[in-house]
Parts: C-alpha cells; sequence; structure tokens
C-alpha cells in the first residue's frame, strides 16, 4: 500500500494488495520498486531470488504531486500477521531523481 501524509496523519493512496504466492515468511527476502513519475505511483514486489517481474503490483494516480518531495520506507505489520514481531531489515535502498 502507498501512503502519504496529509496535514499529520497518513492516508492511503492505493489500496492494500495481496500478492499470490509471496509470502512474507522468516528468512524469505523480498525485493521492490517504487517509481514515482509526476503524479503516476507504481509498486510492485517479489521473491529477491526471482526475476523482477514486469508487471506493477499496484499503480495509482495523485495530482497532489507537484514536485520535489521527501522519500522514505516504513515497514509495519497488518491485523493478520500472527507471529509478530517481525524483524525488518533494508539492503541496497537506491533513490534517483532525473
Amino acid at each position: 500500500m502507498l501512503r502519504k501524509p496529509v496535514n499529520g496523519p497518513e492516508t492511503g493512496i492505493t489500496t492494500e494488495v495481496v500478492v499470490p504466492g509471496l509470502s512474507a515468511a522468516s528468512g524469505n527476502e523480498l525485493a521492490f520498486r517504487v517509481e514515482v513519475v509526476g503524479s503516476d505511483l507504481r509498486f510492485r514486489v517479489w521473491d529477491s531470488n526471482d526475476p523482477e517481474p514486469p508487471a506493477w503490483n499496484s499503480t495509482a494516480s495523485d495530482s497532489s504531486l507537484s514536485g520535489a518531495g521527501a522519500a522514505g520506507v516504513r515497514a509495519y505489520t497488518g491485523g493478520l500477521v500472527s507471529n509478530g514481531p517481525v524483524a525488518v531489515s533494508l539492503d541496497g535502498l537506491e533513490i534517483r531523481r532525473p
């Protein structure tokens, strides 16, 4: 799910997406890509042992995106996660501006 802050609290830009066959189980490493081009946003996630898929898991448009901003990553567990706590690490973060 892609989210943004609006006067403090966050609001969803996209709805939550369940990717068939993908599991955030212990020891599984996931890769993801987010692209923001103008007001268009795209997101995909896949098992890091597999090649990057060509299809996006989620796309949206947000006309409130009007210029340079900040980038960040946050991980959280939803209500369906029953095996917490969950440790999350990030390796190889790259943020590019054209």
